[in-house]
């Protein structure tokens, strides 16, 4: 009988220790970046403060976003020892900007409700707007943009030296399109390159700007060229192929954004949809989702989001959506064909 005893003391304890430890594993599960001017997490869950620390100074504003597909966080965000500049609670999906008015070490803290999604917190340096753009630099960059233009109609051959996979077997070198249009309104024309007539794999849009004091082109973002413009620093790029669960009336796509810390496009999401009439079941035979499709829309959205990729209902996708891009109205580029007068107009 002590022996009985024992036995089922011990599985007691083994049980509590497991609890124990499955309860502290269960208070975050994700990943977290913190360097000069950003500070980004993801989760799986989140049950705990989670703390960073950003250097800001006055006239600076700080971009907040907040995506949550379960659960909310409450955000503090302020110098210690003194009153936040801000303080928000139960937070499920937001968008916003913080003005700085003072300089100093500014501690963000994230606090989670059984939180599932992703926060950022980007800092706009107030001296980080173009400097006075003068006619010699206009001129300067235009040249650069000619020269590139010339290298991909004529050699071939991208600014990075790579190539352009064209042969002539899948339309004319004038066939293909660019632009220069001043897309991430830093006060300067990028160049934008749309190329369409190599096979599919090479098919994309790049985005260039110049930079004056190597004299060199930068590429900002790369994709497939199936883009949406929006004015409020939005990119959506459309997947070069459909979805086996969305049927032909849907086409996924990914986001992107400006970075004005890095000056590059940040991915910020890749959207899929799932249709119950199309199929009940994934390719890994898991059935529709009834409980997450709690409205009976009859679809649900599968999100990517700094690495997690987690499935909402039609309402939540739409929210977050419209949180994203809102009024922003879809940006008109002026395309001009990839043809020698129109690269030579250039500097004329």
């Amino acid at each position: 009988m002590r022996n009985k005893n024992l036995i089922v003391l011990l599985a007691a304890v083994c049980w509590c220790i497991m609890m124990t430890g499955c309860h502290a594993a269960s208070k975050f599960d994700g990943n977290k970046t913190v360097n000069d001017g950003y500070f980004q997490m993801g989760y799986s869950i989140l049950n705990q403060s989670e703390d960073a620390t950003l250097s800001l100074e006055a006239g600076d504003t700080l971009q907040v976003e907040i995506l949550q597909s379960s659960g909310t966080v409450s955000v503090s965000v302020g110098i210690d020892g003194k009153e936040p500049i801000y303080t928000g609670a139960d937070l499920a999906n937001a968008d916003f900007a913080l003005n700085i008015q003072e300089t100093g070490s500014y501690r963000i803290s994230v606090t989670g409700n059984n939180a599932r999604g992703s926060v950022a917190f980007t800092r706009n340096a107030a001296n980080s707007e173009v400097t006075e753009y003068s006619t010699e630099d206009q001129a300067a960059t235009y040249e650069a943009y000619q020269f590139a233009l010339q290298q991909i109609a004529f050699e071939h051959i991208y600014p990075d030296g790579t190539d352009t996979g064209f042969d002539g077997a899948l339309g004319f070198i004038e066939d293909n399109h660019f632009a220069l249009y001043d897309i991430n309104s830093d006060d300067v024309d990028e160049l934008i390159v749309q190329f369409v007539t190599a096979p599919m794999a090479g098919n994309a849009e790049n985005i260039y700007s110049n930079d004056s004091e190597t004299g060199t082109l930068v590429k900002l973002l790369s994709v497939f060229p199936a883009l949406t413009y929006y004015d409020n620093g939005i990119v959506k790029e459309k997947w070069s192929h459909g979805s086996a669960l969305a049927g032909d009336d849907y086409w996924p796509y990914n986001l992107y954004r400006y970075n004005t810390q890095t000056r590059q496009y940040d991915q910020i999401a890749e959207v899929n949809m799932w249709s119950k009439a199309v199929d009940i079941v994934d390719f890994k035979g898991d059935p529709y989702p009834e409980d997450i499709d709690a409205e009976n829309a009859g679809t649900v959205f599968i999100l990517t989001r700094n690495g997690i990729t987690e499935t909402v209902c039609k309402s939540d996708y739409e929210a977050w959506l419209s949180d994203l891009i809102g009024n922003a109205d879809e940006l008109q580029i002026p395309y001009q064909y990839l043809s020698e007068a129109n690269i030579k107009a250039i500097c004329e």
